[in-house]
């Protein structure tokens, strides 16, 4: 007999030109009088931001755009989108943009009623309050998988990245349509996409994966096997471009129950170190640890193996390969050294993650982890994964 819980999903809306759908989704909830719709700036060019409120007004939705400046979101720029919002919060919020506009705009939601300074909730410290707002998410990359957790990740303004968890945090409703990323560049979609593998790998081998939440994280695993050289390659082929959303979203989902590992716990330190953008950030992680991590524990990468369809000895090669022949590059250009690296693994913001590692990681492994790290990111051994 097994011991596992299941958060819940959102429910959740996928289809070709499913943006279409949101105002109907609004009046189901009636929510229609006052609809805030947060965006990424880049959206704009390309022709989204008009295309979604010209949607809402003419179906007499009240809606008001917001943009989230680009960039990493920081705790001063959730400040300055809050205060307009504290006299007149709005009744639903709309996050259509990537990770950082979702993880910008949850946090939002939830504090856009009322509550203390933004970096009172870090690392739950306290509790977020309650959402009153209906929280839509709408991504238009296909990796964080944040419309489908409760964590938002924002930085401090010196750059160290927090995490906020709280259940208000993870969206009601989730809407994927493929139309939407397919203007994102072949390396946003790889790293983007290579950050989905990272979280259904890591949820599906550390120390809290359980079988059940396994059905989340390795279909995600088959999805990105199957899809993301083909959405890299021909950026219009909606096929791929929807198996890597509904992958994203399972990775999130499995996020969400299991956790990450030391991957992430990588990655976030690079990010707060060297402001490596997220995905490649843990791709260049989970290169560096895969090896490490599986001694011992081979076994149970077996359906990881499965899922990308290689035997499990040569998996983390075979990972390593799929990030390089997506376009993601293992290199850094930060000059960090194994002792920063090891003390920012070591902060509290990113020791959750370590002590989720299948492979216990002692104290005298960190140097040894953030050796491998930069070892593996100078040029040579970098181009040769």
């Amino acid at each position: 007999m097994s011991t596992f819980a299941l958060g819940r999903s959102p429910s959740i809306t996928s289809a070709v030109g499913a943006i279409s759908r949101l105002p109907t989704l609004l009046r189901d909830h009636e929510r229609t009088e006052a609809v805030l719709v947060i965006f990424d700036a880049a959206l704009a060019s390309a022709g989204i931001v008009s295309r979604v409120m010209d949607t809402l007004s003419r179906a007499d939705i009240h809606g008001r755009a917001l943009m989230l400046p680009a960039g990493e979101p920081n705790e001063s720029i959730i400040r300055a989108m809050l205060d307009p919002l504290l006299a007149e919060p709005p009744q639903a919020i709309v996050c259509i943009g990537g990770g950082s506009v979702m993880d910008a705009g949850k946090l939002i939601a939830c504090l856009c009623h009322g509550g203390e300074d933004i970096s009172a909730y870090r690392l739950a410290a306290r509790a977020l309050p309650t959402r009153q707002a209906l929280l839509i998410c709408v991504p238009t990359t296909a990796g964080t998988g944040a419309e489908a957790t409760t964590t938002s990740v924002i930085a401090q303004d010196d750059g160290i990245k927090n995490w906020f968890w709280h259940d208000g945090l993870k969206p009601d409703l989730v809407v994927l349509d493929p139309e939407l990323t397919v203007g994102l560049p072949a390396q946003f979609t790889a790293e983007t996409g290579m950050d989905a593998l990272v979280h259904a790998i890591e949820a599906a081998t550390n120390a809290n994966a359980t079988d059940a939440n396994n059905m989340f994280a390795l279909r995600a695993v088959s999805l990105v096997e199957s899809n993301l050289l083909r959405a890299v390659q021909n950026g219009a082929d909606l096929e791929a471009r929807s198996g890597m959303q509904e992958a994203a979203l399972l990775a999130g989902l499995a996020i969400d129950n299991a956790g990450t590992a030391v991957a992430h716990n990588i990655g976030h330190a690079l990010g707060s170190l060297a402001q490596v953008r997220h995905g490649r950030a843990v791709t260049i992680g989970m290169c560096a640890t895969m090896d490490w991590c599986m001694e011992d524990h081979e076994t149970v990468y077996d359906g990881v193996a499965a899922a990308m369809n290689v035997e499990t000895h040569l998996l983390s090669r075979a990972f390593g390969q799929l990030a390089v022949r997506a376009g993601v590059s293992l290199t850094l250009d930060a000059a960090l050294t194994p002792d920063a690296l090891c003390a920012q693994m070591m902060q509290p913001e990113n020791m959750a993650m370590a002590r989720s590692n299948r492979r216990p990681i002692r104290e005298e492994d960190f140097l040894r982890l953030a050796r491998y790290t930069l070892d593996l990111t100078a040029p040579p051994l970098a181009a040769a994964v």
